[in-house]
């Protein structure tokens, strides 16, 4: 309901999606969360008392791009990589301002500053290998359409756990 009222008010609007390595994303907003104390540690997550439910939901991207995709018209809905965005933010940008019709600016500013940058904190590898298991369904649906991407990112992930 909430895609057919915003594309009720602008059928034309040019949306923009940054995909992320599903146990990275979740990761971070633990990561967040922790910083912002509003999650003890992280085996917190693990044990049940802050529910992991909320994480696993925000890196659900099969029924997201699914269902954006049957509602919007090809090409309405521009999905990028993450990892693009810290190794050629300016590129992003300019790609962007491109697809919203807007010319994009001659000087970037500090477009490569972090912001919201969650404190530093040691992943668990029972947090890791949970996040990697309940995520499998994401990283087999996101394969198909960037399977470099993927691949690089299971592998970091089972690396970390070897």
């Amino acid at each position: 309901a909430g895609i057919e009222h915003l594309l009720g008010l602008n059928p034309s609007v040019r949306l923009v999606l940054f995909v992320r390595d599903p146990v990275d994303r979740a990761w971070s907003h633990i990561r967040m969360n922790l910083t912002r104390g509003s999650v003890g540690d992280a085996s917190a997550v693990l044990n049940g008392s802050h529910p992991m439910r909320q994480y696993i939901e925000q890196s659900e991207y099969r029924n997201s791009m699914t269902l954006w995709r049957s509602l919007t018209a090809p090409g309405q809905l521009n999905v990028f990589l993450y990892d693009t965005v810290g190794a050629d933010p300016a590129s992003v940008i300019s790609r962007v301002y491109e697809l919203v019709g807007l010319p994009a600016p001659d000087d970037f500013g500090a477009v490569s500053k972090r912001v919201h940058e969650g404190g530093q904190f040691a992943f668990p590898k029972e947090l890791r290998a949970s996040l990697l298991e309940q995520l499998t369904p994401q990283y087999d649906f996101l394969s198909a359409e960037f399977p470099e991407a993927v691949s690089r990112w299971l592998a970091k992930h089972r690396a970390a756990l070897a």
